[in-house]
C-alpha cells in the first residue's frame, strides 16, 4: 500500500497553502510543529529585523507569523513590505496566503493572480490551481451550494458511472490547453500545501480530491481508489463518487491478480485514518498546554 495519504493527513493538523521564504529552515519548522520553536524562531526573527530590516528578514517574519497563525500581523508586515518595495513576486504570494488564512478571500485573490503576473513559473507554475481554489471560496460566500453544480477546477468528468474525458482542458496565460498530466502535477503540488494547514472536513479539498481520483481512473492507475477515499475522508459523499470508486474496484479487480489485496488495504486505510485523528487530537491537546 502506498503511504501517500495517510501520511499527507498527517500534516492536516493546522489552519492554506503556498508561502515563500528566504530561508529554508522556517519551512523545516513549520513541518515539526513544535510550537516552542516557532515562538523562539519568532523571536530570533523579530530581533534580526528589528537590527537589520531588510527585504528577506520582513519577508521570512511574516512567514513565521503566518506559520504560527498570526495572520493579521503577516498581513500588516507585507503590505508594508510591498509598498516599501513593490513587485516582488513572493511577496504577492505570501500576502495572498495571509489574506487567504485571516479570511479575505476576495483580497487574497487579487494578490495570487498578482504574484503570477510577476512570476508565472512560481510554485512550479502551478498557481493558477490556487486562483482556482480562491475562485471557489469567493463563490461559495455568495452561494454556499455553489459545489452542488461546479467544481473547483472547472473541468466536466461528466456524471456517468465511469468519469468521462473532459472536453476542454485547463488552459495556460497563452491559451495551451493542460494534459491530464499537466493538472494532476499542479494538484500534487498544491494539495501537498494545503495539507499543512486544512482540516478534515473541507469541501473544496474534497472536491479536488475527486476530480484527482477521476484524472487517475482514466490513465487507469491504482491511485484512484485512494484519492476517492480522501475525497470522502475530508467529506464528499455524494452518490457519484461512491459508484465511481466501486465501479474502479470493479475493473481493478478484473484487471489485476493482486485485486484480492485491496480489500485489506481499504481496512489498512481506515485503520490509518483512526490513528492519524487520533494522533492530530493529541498534538492539539500537547501543542495548547
Amino acid at each position: 500500500m502506498r503511504v501517500t495519504f495517510a501520511f499527507l493527513i498527517l500534516f492536516a493538523g493546522h489552519a492554506s497553502a503556498c508561502i515563500n521564504t528566504y530561508e529554508t529552515d522556517i519551512l523545516v519548522m513549520m513541518y515539526r510543529g513544535d510550537p516552542e520553536e516557532i515562538a523562539k524562531t519568532i523571536h530570533e526573527l523579530e530581533v534580526a529585523n528589528e537590527q537589520a530590516p531588510s527585504v528577506q528578514s520582513k519577508n521570512d517574519l511574516a512567514v513565521a507569523y503566518i506559520i504560527a497563525g498570526e495572520y493579521e500581523r503577516a498581513v500588516t508586515m507585507l503590505t508594508n513590505l510591498e509598498q516599501e518595495h513593490p513587485g516582488i513576486s513572493r511577496t504577492a504570494s505570501n500576502l495572498g496566503t495571509a489574506l487567504e488564512l485571516s479570511g479575505n478571500n476576495s483580497e487574497a485573490l487579487h494578490w495570487i493572480e498578482e504574484g503570477i503576473v510577476r512570476d508565472a513559473g512560481d510554485h512550479q507554475g502551478t498557481e493558477w490551481l490556487h486562483v482556482k481554489i480562491l475562485q471557489a471560496k469567493v463563490a461559495l460566500e455568495k452561494d454556499p451550494a455553489w459545489l452542488a453544480t461546479h467544481n473547483v477546477l472547472g473541468v466536466d468528468f461528466g456524471s456517468e458511472t465511469e468519469p468521462q474525458m473532459p472536453s476542454t482542458l485547463h488552459a495556460d496565460r497563452l491559451g495551451r490547453p493542460s494534459s491530464l498530466a499537466e493538472i494532476e502535477k499542479a494538484i500534487h503540488y498544491q494539495l501537498s500545501e494545503r495539507l499543512k494547514f486544512v482540516t478534515a472536513p473541507d469541501p473544496i479539498v474534497a472536491n479536488i480530491y475527486r476530480a484527482r481520483a477521476d484524472i487517475a481512473y482514466l490513465q487507469r492507475s491504482p491511485a484512484a481508489s485512494d484519492y476517492y477515499l480522501s475525497a470522502i475522508y475530508f467529506g464528499l459523499k455524494d452518490d457519484l463518487t461512491r459508484r465511481r470508486a466501486e465501479q474502479f474496484l470493479i475493473e481493478y479487480r478484473a484487471t489485476d491478480a493482486a485485486f484480492p489485496q485491496m480489500w485489506l488495504v481499504c481496512i489498512a486505510v481506515a485503520a490509518s485514518l483512526l490513528i492519524v485523528g487520533l494522533a492530530v487530537r493529541f498534538r492539539r491537546k500537547s501543542s495548547n498546554k
